[in-house]
């Protein structure tokens, strides 16, 4: 049976951007690209109207904490995002174990990237890349 990898991902902050590896064996610390759209937090940004899988307006998904790549709240479709997060969840305990053991600490607060930590119950756009 084919195992999935889950890659260390970090999503863009207003003050510094990651990307999502498809390499589970690389570092979860974030890359510094160059250039980036930055959206003022609480304010949708202005990505053309998209659509969910139901073909709906896309909702937003959590504001507290902000996530998204563009961290608005939204889980956008971007080709800017490499790491594509994409999919909105409502995070687990045990997902956040999970997610730790395999290198994406998702729970320690990292205030230097504008990062809460994230509890259990929060809403997070999560990498489908």
């Amino acid at each position: 049976m084919p195992t999935t990898r889950i890659s260390p991902c970090w999503s863009r902050t207003a003050r510094s951007t990651a990307r999502c590896s498809s390499d589970s064996t690389s570092s979860p610390e974030p890359s510094r690209p160059g250039r980036h759209t930055k959206v003022p937090r609480g304010r949708k940004s202005d990505v053309p109207d998209e659509l969910n899988v139901l073909g709906t307006e896309l909702a937003p998904c959590g504001t507290d904490p902000e996530t998204g790549y563009l961290r608005d709240g939204y889980c956008h479709q971007l080709p800017s995002d490499s790491g594509r997060h994409e999919l909105c969840a409502v995070v687990t305990e045990e997902f956040l174990t999970y997610s730790k053991r395999r290198g994406n600490d998702l729970v320690t607060p990292r205030p230097e990237f504008d990062f809460p930590g994230l509890d259990p119950g929060d809403r997070w756009c999560l990498c489908v890349g």
